[in-house]
């Protein structure tokens, strides 16, 4: 209550409430949620790798050859490095590995001893690949050196268009009805039978035609190195949930015995089992798996890409081993059989940054979360500290306007 000038008292006036608190708060706790929820989806879209595109351009190629030679740095540990770089040549050619072989050679300046260094780079006379294989061809020793030269064609002297021809890796060879037959009564019958090998030996028998060049090829390649060991476990689930998604086990023997196995028609009951369960789109995922498989044994051959695969841990690993194999496929495969599994070759592949508006929507709506969470953070503490000055006398609000004492003049009024 306030006293008026003729001793007459009227309540004071209600001081204003500022809202921006309710406001603030209702924001703050919504942004509480969207942050979350769009951070979620922002990172799922880095983790899976669907950030970058893995195009052979020449921008990276040169990132990957400078990541590469990076690595390559590592690979000799003993103390006469040119006898151990010599030993890894002579290897990778007993192994049939010609991308390897010439690879080594071409990383030959960076991993030598600064003598044989010197020597090279003397008698390359340049710095291109054919001139740094010719370089090398002579610090060989005598027996390498006849082998490298009846075994690799020297990129000196292949044209420009032959030197993009590779080796490639074998072709597959499909088997027949019997084969599939065969398998597919294991399948079915034994549940400790691979069902990725199955899948792999079916397909080009029941889907002739529908694989393209490269499945085939990658087909031949992932069979290979399967047989060889050479694919590394968590990889090999990766696949076999490719299998199984493309021709689930499950429903493959449901069919089966729906249709009868009876013995003159098991060929005609199993084939038309195995269509009627194949899913479409994964089948079409485990193609395009098999495809970026046989892209790589057709950049770096047939052992170049099983050496490469036994670096691969997940399924995204293949877009990086293949951007290695087609851009830098004779020092891809070299490092590959030199470097332990330590996951470092794949990261090697360096693709190029593509900000997709899968990923900059729910980015860019995180960020205006946090920025808004921040204002409404600030202006609550500058509310706060503009209440407590109030309190303590400090800063006095502004003074009201005086109100007309209505009440008061009629009664003067009244009394006259």
């Amino acid at each position: 209550m306030s006293r008026d000038g003729q001793d007459h008292w009227r309540p004071d006036a209600p001081k204003r409430r500022w809202t921006l608190g309710l406001w603030s708060s209702a924001i703050f706790h919504i942004c509480l949620v969207v942050i979350p929820i769009a951070g979620a989806k922002a990172v799922s879209v880095v983790m899976g790798d669907k950030l970058y595109t893995y195009e052979a351009t020449d921008s990276a190629k040169q990132q990957t050859r400078a990541a590469l030679d990076a690595l390559a740095e590592g690979i000799l540990t003993t103390h006469d490095r040119r006898l151990e770089w010599d030993n890894k040549v002579a290897a990778a050619l007993m192994a049939g590995d010609i991308a390897g072989a010439r690879g080594l050679m071409l990383f030959s300046p960076n991993i030598v001893d600064p003598q044989g260094r010197t020597q090279i780079l003397r008698d390359a006379g340049g710095a291109s690949d054919a001139e740094i294989e010719s370089g090398a061809l002579n610090l060989l020793t005598p027996g390498t050196r006849a082998r490298y030269a009846t075994s690799v064609p020297l990129l000196a002297r292949q044209t420009s268009a032959q030197s993009m021809v590779r080796p490639r890796a074998g072709a597959y060879v499909a088997g027949d009805v019997a084969d599939f037959e065969a398998a597919a009564v294991a399948d079915i019958e034994n549940p400790q039978a691979d069902h990725l090998r199955f899948v792999l030996m079916s397909q080009p028998i029941i889907r002739a035609g529908q694989m393209s060049p490269d499945a085939l090829t990658g087909t031949a390649v992932l069979t290979a190195a399967l047989n060889a060991n050479a694919v590394r476990p968590e990889f090999r689930d990766a696949l076999s949930a490719l299998a199984e998604a493309a021709l689930p086990r499950t429903r493959f023997r449901e069919e089966a015995a729906r249709r009868g196995v009876a013995l003159q028609e098991r060929g005609q009951a199993l084939d038309a089992a195995y269509r009627a369960t194949l899913t479409r789109d994964a089948v079409a995922a485990f193609d395009s798996a098999l495809a970026r498989i046989g892209k790589m044994g057709a950049d770096a051959g047939g052992p170049g890409a099983i050496n490469l695969l036994r670096h691969a841990r997940r399924l995204d690993d293949l877009s990086k081993l293949g951007l290695i194999a087609a851009t830098n496929p004779d020092r891809g495969a070299a490092l590959a059989r030199a470097l332990p599994l330590s996951g470092a070759l794949p990261l090697a592949g360096r693709g190029a940054l593509d900000i997709t508006p899968e990923f900059a929507i729910p980015a860019v709506i995180a960020l205006i979360a946090l920025l808004l969470i921040a204002f409404t953070a600030l202006m609550t503490a500058a509310q706060a500290v503009a209440h407590a000055l109030e309190n303590v006398g400090i800063v006095r609000p502004e003074e009201q306007a005086p109100r007309p004492k209505r009440g008061a003049k009629l009664i003067r009024e009244f009394q006259r």
